[in-house]
């Protein structure tokens, strides 16, 4: 603080009083009521180094314990951070399932073999079988399966025949039966095997004597 400025202020107020009492020749001193306003050696110093005028408007002369208030600095506002926009197809898409994948295509079934055309039917076959006394004239007879056969029988000799073709070995019972003929007669006797094997043909008049095989492949 400036001591030339505080020095004459402390002798003025130690003047004051005194001169009041010394006043008024004898009388009782009466009480003087001085109303002095002084400014503190603060505010002084505060007028003596403020500038003449203040850009913000603030008044030069400051009382005591007042003191001159800065203008207030207006906040700066803080930096508001702009959320980045999401892409909304980014949004749309991770919120959309997963495209289901197409099942695999099977391959395609293998083209079966080609079937080959039926075999032409069996040509039908005809044999001429004669029977003398107790005997035929072919013993052996060779033909196909699902193949039509024709036995013509016909009898040369002087006693009955026929021709008799068997389902079992025992001939118990026929696939084919002729007619019983008698000497100089002729009949025909047809048939079919579906199964291949060796068949038993016969007379049934002569079951010992006249007999013969059918060969069917």
């Amino acid at each position: 603080m400036n001591p030339r400025i505080v020095l004459p202020a402390v002798a003025l107020l130690i003047a004051l009083p005194i001169a009041a009492g010394c006043g008024g020749g004898g009388a009782a001193p009466q009480a003087v009521s001085h109303q002095i306003q002084f400014k503190t050696p603060v505010a002084i110093a505060a007028q003596a180094t403020q500038p003449a005028a203040s850009s913000t408007g603030a008044s030069n002369a400051a009382t005591v314990g007042v003191a001159v208030a800065a203008p207030a600095t207006s906040p700066t506002p803080a930096a508001t951070t702009t959320p980045e926009p999401t892409s909304a197809p980014t949004q749309a898409a991770a919120a959309q399932p997963a495209a289901t994948q197409p099942a695999t295509t099977p391959a395609a079934a293998e083209t079966p073999a080609a079937t080959p055309p039926p075999a032409p039917p069996v040509q039908p076959v005809q044999f001429t079988l004669v029977t003398t006394d107790e005997a035929f004239s072919t013993t052996s007879l060779s033909v196909k399966v699902n193949q039509p056969v024709t036995i013509i029988h016909r009898n040369d000799g002087k006693e009955i025949h026929n021709f008799a073709l068997c389902q079992s070995t025992d001939c118990g019972a026929f696939v084919a039966e002729g007619d019983l003929l008698a000497s100089g007669k002729q009949a025909q006797v047809t048939f079919t095997l579906t199964q291949p094997g060796t068949y038993k043909f016969e007379c049934e008049v002569h079951t010992k004597t006249m007999v013969g095989t059918v060969v069917v492949s």
